[in-house]
């Protein structure tokens, strides 16, 4: 039996509280997404709501300070506020995505046994932000903060390279090449471009020995607003242990870090259709 406060159901209340925020919220972003001054009109129509219903959160921000009404045309728009909001949670933000990505890189060299690496693209390379090594620290990692690697050979490179559009992609390999480290590394435009739709169809990347002889990777990415790949977090080790089996098995685990980072970045979708889905 629901709780009843005022002869309505609790649950009801929530619900109904629920949907008002979140129409509130739509009239804001609706706002902020057509950029100049709109009548109620134009308001209400965008969010999808009657007039009386628009007008009812226009001013509820306008109380608040995120919403001016000019006197003269009537027109309404954004303040500054929200910047201030947004000012305030970047401030923390790279706190939080330090904090939450060292978690992750300690669960990892846990879950695998081997080193984690956390990177990001700096110039077209894969520039390694945070490290932490494997429990038994028998293959220390040529990785190390501020180090960086090449794109086409590394699972966090090519997860980076699949922001690229096809004419970018030229751009790199105008621009940096594809050297051969190893008998495996991938050479050609063709080899590289097939590769790379097969990361973004599976959500994930391997380097199989194509940096380094005798060692291979893992790497999922974590994704920002827009989709794009933002932090990559790559998990490396000698090939006889870091097995096709042991890395299905973690796969799933791996992908829900990395997932989690993702929300954090302001990743919007759900786990079910974001590109690491295809993670068994």
């Amino acid at each position: 039996m629901f709780a009843m406060q005022n002869g309505t159901p609790v649950e009801k209340k929530l619900t109904r509280s629920n949907q008002s925020s979140e129409k509130l919220l739509l009239v804001l972003e609706k706002m902020a997404e057509l950029g100049q001054p709109l009548r109620l009109q134009d308001i209400a129509q965008s969010a999808g709501l009657n007039p009386s219903t628009a007008l009812r959160f226009v001013g509820a921000l306008e109380r608040r300070g995120y919403v001016y009404q000019d006197p003269q045309t009537q027109r309404y728009c954004t303040t500054m506020k929200i910047c201030v909001l947004s000012n305030r949670v970047l401030a923390n933000m790279n706190n939080n995505v330090r904090d939450l990505s060292r978690s992750i890189l300690r669960n990892l060299s846990c879950l695998f046994g081997e080193a984690a690496c956390m990177s990001v693209e700096q110039d077209m390379q894969a520039l390694y932000t945070d490290i932490q090594d494997g429990p038994d620290q028998i293959l220390r990692s040529t990785r190390r903060i501020g180090s960086i690697a090449p794109l086409h050979c590394t699972g966090a490179g090519k997860l980076m390279l699949t922001n690229y559009s096809s004419a970018e992609l030229d751009h790199y390999i105008e621009s940096k090449g594809l050297p051969r480290f190893t008998s495996r590394t991938l050479c050609t435009r063709e080899e590289l471009a097939a590769e790379l739709e097969n990361i973004r169809r599976q959500g994930y990347a391997c380097d199989n020995e194509e940096c380094e002889l005798g060692v291979r990777c893992v790497a999922v990415a974590s994704r920002d607003d827009t989709g794009r790949v933002s932090h990559c977090f790559s998990v490396t080790g000698p090939c006889a242990r870091l097995t096709d089996d042991k890395i299905q098995a973690h796969l799933p685990t791996m992908c829900d870090m990395a997932y989690r980072l993702s929300r954090l970045l302001g990743y919007s979708g759900s786990r079910a259709d974001w590109p690491g889905a295809e993670c068994p």
